[in-house]
């Protein structure tokens, strides 16, 4: 099968001295790719060098069946087949949502212009709107006809650039759902750009970490939640607690108690447990703790429980039905089944 998009061996470099290097990427039909990390890390830079606004040095890159850049083939942005929704929709605000969606396609018949602007519409939901303009929709539809305009010329590769930051929280989540069935439907390849880990963890099948122009690590939202590579990864997916320690014959030690039996998969040496809410919990024989608070968040309690030992702290977040009292010792219980180690 011909991926959508095959990247080997990308780099660009930067006067200031930001480098981005790819070695190899490669995306299949209807796949959903985020790319996520801190600012500064590279990955609207790749986005944009999919795109073709950004010229790599080096590096082969495939769109469907074509090479759209290689050490002899440079293509334009509009030869590449690549739709884009940009960060701030960049809709016409002089012409009707029609107009807007229509803006793009070029050879085409006045009647097959139409029935691509209606095809597009109807994909979004926004069939009843085709005659208003943008000041007189909401945000979530202003970026759903941004999103019909890329999807009018039916490219083969979708690519978004943040398109949930000029959301209310409110409308987030829902405007994210909206977004993942209309995609499914249209079954197009996505390269997501975004800094908000929730974006990626309900967008995408798979998820890439980048940091300093590289990935960090490739993988699925399950893995790379549950399996980070290293801490860096580990902190993007929300809160967690990294218990330093040591591996040795099955067992790992630490400052604040042991753990065993390790899975087989870990070898011998330092490390760290690895430990999300959820993780943990609160029972009758475990690491001696301390509550230090106790907050109400609605579907039940969250808990911040201190682990103390001569000279290390961590805190560890847990969820509870009940509440604890504030400053009561407890006893953190860890299944051995279900931790992962970093740098193990």
């Amino acid at each position: 099968m011909t991926a959508i998009l095959d990247i080997h061996d990308l780099a660009l470099d930067y006067a200031g001295g930001f480098s981005l290097r790819v070695p190899h990427l490669a995306m299949q039909e209807g796949e959903v790719l985020a790319l996520v990390g801190e600012s500064g890390c590279g990955k609207t830079t790749l986005l944009r060098s999919i795109a073709g606004f950004e010229q790599p040095h080096a590096g082969k890159m495939q769109v469907s069946d074509q090479v759209v850049m290689d050490s002899t083939v440079w293509l334009s942005p509009e030869k590449r087949r690549v739709g884009m929704v940009f960060q701030d929709y960049a809709l016409f605000p002089h012409m009707r949502v029609s107009a807007n969606v229509g803006y793009g396609l070029r050879g085409l018949s006045k009647t097959e212009k139409s029935q691509r602007i209606a095809e597009a519409l109807q994909l979004v939901g926004l069939e009843d709107y085709a005659s208003r303009y943008p000041h007189e929709l909401s945000g979530g539809q202003q970026q759903r006809v941004a999103l019909a305009r890329a999807l009018a010329p039916k490219p083969s590769l979708l690519l978004l650039d943040e398109p949930f930051s000029n959301l209310d929280t409110s409308l987030k989540d829902q405007v994210r759902r909206d977004m993942k069935h209309i995609l499914r439907d249209a079954g197009i390849a996505v390269v997501l750009v975004t800094h908000d880990a929730d974006d990626a963890l309900v967008m995408a099948d798979r998820i890439a970490v980048m940091a300093s122009g590289r990935f960090e690590q490739l993988g699925t939202a399950e893995e790379l939640y549950r399996y980070p590579d290293n801490e860096a990864v580990a902190r993007f997916f929300g809160k967690v607690c990294l218990v330093p320690g040591t591996i040795s014959d099955g067992i790992f030690t630490s400052p604040f108690g042991e753990i065993a039996p390790v899975p087989e998969r870990y070898a011998n040496g330092p490390c760290h447990l690895m430990l999300r809410p959820g993780q943990a919990r609160i029972g009758s024989d475990g690491w001696p703790a301390r509550v230090s608070d106790c907050l109400f968040k609605g579907h039940g309690y969250e808990l911040n429980v201190l682990l103390e030992a001569r000279d290390q702290r961590r805190e560890l977040v847990f969820h509870s039905d009940a509440a604890v009292a504030e400053g009561s010792e407890v006893q953190v219980a860890i299944d051995p089944a279900g931790v992962h180690f970093i740098g193990g």
